[in-house]
């Protein structure tokens, strides 16, 4: 089946900096918006770092660790600057989202499988899903066959970016998943309310093509999962950090919460 590629990808170009590809020179906007803030990194900084960030270069090996949390925390909150980097950052992302994937040897799953998935959901439940043993796309479930997700792909020619509401049986129908893990909180009624009533809130909010985890503008996926579970207060998650510098929830942050019971697996041990 194919495989997608995914945030993982970004990561992947931070994490393994310094593999020879050719750094674009960075884009000059001024550095008012920054010194507004009293950093001294300028826009041109930012700029170059979203680039290399997002995967367009691959080469951040020079980039000092206090710059990247500079960086970080000024796009985090300067909402004015972070608008203008998400021109930058988006269509790198929906470009390198919207790639075909790699074909491997695990069949996705079956009619058979996904009855058993949905019989095993209840409202309020995470749903992490990928291939060959790996996870790209994490889900909240809302129940009746509901999902709030965020999405930064071209399907069929049709964009799907951002944060959407639609059926579980929808998302699975046009995409190939063979490997899927269920996570369910221990919620109480009033953590569950709390908690649907977020992620129907960011419904039609932007793909978070930064990765800023620490602004609420626009969501990556599994930072919407993130920030729906925390803000309910029904589980503890904890944020790595890339290059010891820049905060990302991925899906191995999520199922190592403490507060996170598996009720289902697929393809996954």
């Amino acid at each position: 089946m194919k495989r997608a590629v995914h945030l993982a990808t970004w990561l992947f170009c931070l994490s393994m900096a310094g593999c020879g590809a050719p750094v674009v020179p960075p884009m000059s906007l001024g550095d008012s918006a920054l010194s507004a803030q009293g950093a001294d990194l300028k826009d041109e900084d930012v700029f170059a770092l979203v680039r290399l960030l997002s995967g367009e270069n691959g080469q951040a090996a020079h980039l000092d660790p206090a710059k990247i949390r500079k960086a970080n925390k000024t796009l985090s909150t300067d909402k004015p600057l972070r608008d203008k980097a998400y021109k930058v950052a988006d269509p790198i992302i929906y470009k390198v989202f919207s790639r075909p994937g790699k074909t491997d040897a695990v069949p996705p799953l079956s009619a058979q499988d996904m009855q058993t998935l949905k019989a095993s959901l209840q409202p309020g439940d995470v749903i992490q899903c990928g291939n060959d043993g790996s996870f790209i796309h994490g889900v909240f479930y809302v129940g009746n066959d509901v999902i709030i997700h965020a999405l930064a792909e071209t399907i069929n020619g049709k964009p799907m970016v951002g944060v959407i509401k639609e059926t579980l049986t929808g998302y699975f129908d046009r995409v190939d998943r063979d490997t899927v893990v269920v996570l369910r909180p221990q919620w109480t009624p009033g953590q569950l309310k709390t908690g649907i009533a977020y992620a129907q809130a960011q419904v039609g909010k932007g793909y978070d093509s930064l990765f800023l985890t620490e602004s609420a503008d626009r969501f990556y996926c599994t930072e919407l999962v993130y920030k729906t579970l925390t803000i309910a207060k029904v589980a503890r998650i904890q944020p790595r950090y890339v290059k010891d510098a820049w905060p990302i929830v991925m899906n191995e942050e999520i199922r190592q919460s403490p507060d996170l019971k598996v009720v289902y697996t697929k393809n996954h041990s």
